[in-house]
């Protein structure tokens, strides 16, 4: 039987597509193209107890089920040791929900497991079932300190598969780092987004939260109330990526729920905010630099807001008074690429005023797309 051993991606591998267009599809794993027996690439168990996982690459029913039943046997015999667990699938749907649905009945026993990583990149691979298995799996794990969940360009998810993630995030109390980052579903609207967001009030020991690239994660601010309410209980956030690029129905009720959800967010030492061609407005801006004042342990700034036609100095003006009242921030990046209506000495006494922050060391701010 062949297997094939699968590494741990580059992120220095992502490029961005044109524009910054947040429907983006990250490379698979670099491949190993050694060939070997299953019994010669048995799981290893290193000095830090970590779980490789072994992917499903075979279109073979009959293969697949051997592959389990191998996953299997590891994972209960290192149950009690294994810290660490990887899963990537590349099959068809129907046998990665079998393979799954056994896997979660051993996944939920290892009981000192803290880290739990699953990857698919094909709409053929996932549905609301495999989410739901994926879910039953991660429930008991109370003692699990970092998820990492990326499923590119699945759209068989819909809203039923993100309600049963939902129930599981509420179990995991001892998380401390949540990275839904390049996750693409099919129909997912306010229902499904807002059972997610829900779940993140569970979240007290939550550091790091990852949202970034996330499609259609601008439907829930402009549609659902109350977010300031959700992000309530993340209490010991420290850092936070979220992105509603090319969010076209954004209002200003829209900028009003982000600015409530930063302002609740108290400890942020991170903001990584993307609003890209949102149509915002120069009193939008305003409104929005509300949530980042009072947060005098900011260190870090990535803002893009680029590709907004409405934008003029008049919210460069609002940015850079909010950004001289921060005393302790150290890096920033600010993204206005394709903002017309900002004029050349806006855009030069906005980087001259920015450049003489005392507290800053790394600076950089872009006006022009860059040109291949």
């Amino acid at each position: 039987m062949k297997g094939t051993i699968f590494q741990d991606p580059n992120p220095n591998q992502a490029k961005i597509l044109s524009k910054r267009i947040p429907k983006y599809r990250r490379p698979r794993f670099e491949i190993n193209s050694k060939e070997a027996e299953y019994k010669k690439i048995q799981t290893k168990k290193d000095q830090s107890r970590r779980l490789y996982f072994i992917p499903f690459a075979s279109r073979n029913e009959a293969t697949n089920r051997e592959e389990v039943r191998h996953l299997r046997r590891t994972i209960k015999t290192s149950s009690k040791i294994a810290e660490s667990f990887k899963l990537a699938f590349d099959s068809d749907r129907e046998l990665n929900n079998k393979m799954l649905a056994q896997l979660s009945q051993e996944v939920k026993k290892t009981q000192g497991l803290k880290t739990f990583e699953f990857y698919s990149w094909d709409a053929a691979d996932i549905d609301d079932i495999t989410l739901k298995n994926v879910g039953i799996g991660l429930k008991p794990l109370k003692h699990l300190q970092h998820l990492k969940i990326e499923l590119v360009e699945c759209w068989g998810i819909n809203n039923q598969g993100v309600v049963h993630l939902a129930m599981a995030l509420r179990r995991l109390v001892s998380l401390e780092t949540l990275d839904l980052s390049f996750n693409e579903a099919g129909d997912l609207d306010d229902e499904g987004v807002k059972a997610l967001w829900r779940s993140f009030q569970y979240l007290s020991a939550l550091k790091k939260l990852n949202l970034g690239f996330v499609y259609c994660q601008g439907v829930a601010f402009y549609k659902i109330g109350n977010v300031e309410k959700l992000f309530k209980g993340l209490k010991s956030l420290k850092e936070i990526n979220m992105d509603c690029s090319l969010t076209e129905q954004m209002s200003f009720k829209g900028i009003q729920n982000i600015t409530g959800m930063l302002r609740v967010l108290t400890e942020l030492e991170t903001i990584h905010l993307t609003l890209f061609g949102c149509n915002l407005r120069d009193e939008w801006l305003k409104e929005l630099m509300e949530g980042f004042e009072g947060k005098p342990q900011l260190k870090k700034i990535i803002l893009d807001i680029g590709s907004n036609h409405d934008l003029t100095d008049k919210g460069l003006a609002s940015l850079n008074e909010c950004f001289q009242g921060l005393s302790q921030v150290e890096e920033m990046r600010i993204y206005l690429q394709d903002c017309q209506k900002i004029t050349e000495e806006g855009k030069t006494l906005f980087r001259e005023s920015l450049e003489g922050i005392s507290s800053l060391k790394d600076l950089e701010i872009k006006f022009e797309q860059e040109t291949s």
